[in-house]
């Protein structure tokens, strides 16, 4: 079956290459007609002529209604057609209109209109069963000429609830009315201008580039954006409705502009509103905004006003300490006692000395007993122990040997002074072991220099010591109740110990000035930290966990009370001397 040649006309003459839309134009076409035709035959227009078979005159017809002299019928759906006439008037226009014309006898007659559409049906003030058709009208937008599934108004915005989709005239919302006296206020209240990123969260979850985060209102979790682009700090208008926060308005317009609209204009805010943020409590003012899928904003006034620093690198915010909380102050012995009868945390700061290289060992208690502990210099070989330094290879590993690494001539004058200080020491002597490493200096504490050979090639074939290096926070448990203490820091420990005569040709290293190998435990190696435990814990194995605790070469003496630990600390010295150990009085606490 084809289409009607009436329909063919219409519709040919629009020219559509859309099927599923020439199906569309054709069916509503059709509807049309008939509705056309069936209005016609109820109204007593078209009783004369031949009765039509696809007659649906009950679903667009609407029972006439009296209102005094006059009655009114609603047509919901009648689209008029060009050229389309009846009666003494000439079709030429795109809709009609039923009225008395001018030389017809009985009355009726039907002549062309300019509008588009027609919805309206009334009769006429002389008797006549004259009918006037008015422009269908848009449920969204409120506009003629197009009904709602044709309208483009989709992202327009409503100014009484600030939603999107529709505007105030069709708006489901009650009407905000303003209170009287504010009519001729609000026109002259002064307007101020803000910035925000976005009215929608949507696009604000997908992006990686934002600081987003949880915050607290009410105990209630909201999602909250960081914005250094927003002027002012804002929360959406769903969350202060499922919040119950109170809104007051502010004393003048704010005009917020945004990169999806032109601007939105509020003068609602919310006042000193409690916020938790990153485990701290805040308040702030949120400006009110019709947000999507984000609960809060938080723009500059809050960051600037709570000194919070941006890391755009690892995406998170950090809170600057005011230099007033950094400093410390000292209270009273009754101000401690009543801190503590309200359940404080308190901490005790321990006060110790710390001694350069220019205080004399005399002029310290117990200390001036043991000089040889605390020399100027190392300038010898340490004596022979029970324990070398191996270097146990894994089997079928060849010599291993590297270029020297580049140095600066600052580098290169320091390396020079070292390795003859070495030479000095008798630590290293020159090499001819097919072994060879490259060394580099690496800054200290102090700001000076320390030779390190890049042992890694080394380590990767050498079979691991496998002894336990003790945990720190075991250590720490062994001090609980001590009130005394003194830290010894031995004078470069790993050249305290020998290498194995048999493993020094491992120990080689090249430089710019010659190939040495070091007759001492250097540093870098993988086994020294466990070789030099192991003699640690040998040495004062008596008095572990009772008032002495060895980390490699740290030593820490404990007691409870001074004169304690003045036996302590003399048991402790007498060890150290005993082994030809020898500590940095420069870097001890006593």
């Amino acid at each position: 079956m084809g289409l009607r040649p009436e329909i063919k006309k219409q519709v040919g003459m629009q020219e559509i290459r859309d099927f599923p839309t020439l199906v569309n134009k054709s069916r509503i076409y059709d509807e049309d007609s008939h509705a056309e035709k069936a209005h016609y035959r109820n109204t007593g227009i078209m009783k004369d002529k031949r009765p039509m078979h696809h007659n649906r005159g009950k679903p667009y017809y609407f029972p006439p209604s009296r209102s005094g002299s006059r009655l009114n019928y609603q047509q919901h759906s009648f689209s008029a057609r060009k050229g389309a006439s009846s009666g003494n008037g000439k079709g030429n226009g795109n809709s009609y209109s039923y009225g008395s014309g001018r030389g017809n006898p009985n009355g009726r007659g039907v002549s062309s209109g300019n509008s588009n559409n027609m919805s309206q049906v009334s009769r006429n003030n002389n008797g006549n069963n004259g009918y006037l058709a008015t422009p269908i009208r848009c449920s969204r937008c409120g506009k003629q000429g197009h009904m709602t599934y044709e309208c483009r108004d989709a992202g327009i915005t409503c100014f009484n609830c600030q939603q999107q989709g529709h505007i105030s005239t069709t708006c489901p919302y009650p009407r905000k009315t303003p209170q009287p006296g504010n009519q001729s206020s609000q026109a002259s209240r002064p307007k101020s201008n803000g910035r925000v990123f976005a009215l929608s969260g949507a696009g604000a979850s997908e992006k990686d580039n934002l600081i987003q985060g949880t915050c607290l209102i009410s105990d209630t979790p909201l999602f909250v954006l960081f914005d250094c682009g927003a002027t002012h700090s804002f929360v959406s208008l769903d969350c202060v409705r499922r919040l119950g926060l109170h809104v007051s308005r502010l004393q003048y317009e704010l005009i917020v502009n945004t990169p999806t609209s032109d601007s939105v204009d509020t003068s609602s805010v919310c006042l000193d509103v409690s916020i938790h943020v990153c485990g701290r409590d805040f308040r702030v003012d949120l400006v009110c905004l019709p947000l999507r899928l984000v609960d809060v904003i938080l723009g500059m006034d809050w960051l600037s006003a709570n000194r919070v620093r941006v890391d755009f690198f690892s995406k998170t915010i950090e809170f600057m300490e005011s230099e007033e909380r950094d400093k410390p102050s000292n209270i009273s012995t009754n101000q401690v006692k009543a801190l503590l009868k309200e359940d404080a945390q308190l901490y005790m700061i321990l006060p110790s000395l710390e001694f350069e290289e220019k205080v004399v060992i005399r002029d310290v208690p117990i200390v001036c007993e043991f000089p040889e502990v605390f020399p100027e210099d190392v300038t010898s070989l340490p004596p022979e122990r029970e324990i070398e330094f191996s270097i146990d290879l894994v089997p079928g590993t060849g010599p291993i040997s590297m270029a020297p690494y580049r140095m600066s001539p600052l580098e290169l004058s320091e390396l020079k002074k070292q390795l003859e200080e070495l030479l000095d020491k008798q630590f290293i002597r020159p090499s001819v072991s097919p072994w060879g490493a490259p060394v580099l200096l690496v800054k200290k504490k102090d700001g000076s220099m320390r030779l390190c050979v890049d042992y890694r090639r080394l380590n990767k074939v050498t079979i691991k010591n496998k002894y336990p290096l003790p945990r720190i926070d075991d250590l720490m448990d062994q001090l609980r109740g001590s009130c005394v203490f003194s830290k010894i820091d031995l004078r470069s420990g790993y050249h305290q110990i020998r290498v194995k005569p048999s493993d020094t040709p491992k120990t080689a290293f090249r430089t710019r000035y010659g190939h040495y190998e070091y007759l001492v435990m250097p540093f870098g190696v993988t086994n020294a930290p466990a070789v030099f435990m192991d003699y640690m814990n040998r040495i004062f194995h008596p008095y572990l966990d009772s008032f002495v605790v060895v980390f490699i070469d740290d030593i820490l003496v404990y007691s409870k009370t001074k004169e304690e630990h003045g036996e302590h600390l003399r048991i402790v010295l007498k060890t150290l001397k005993e082994k030809q150990l020898f500590a940095k009085l420069s870097k001890c606490e006593f």
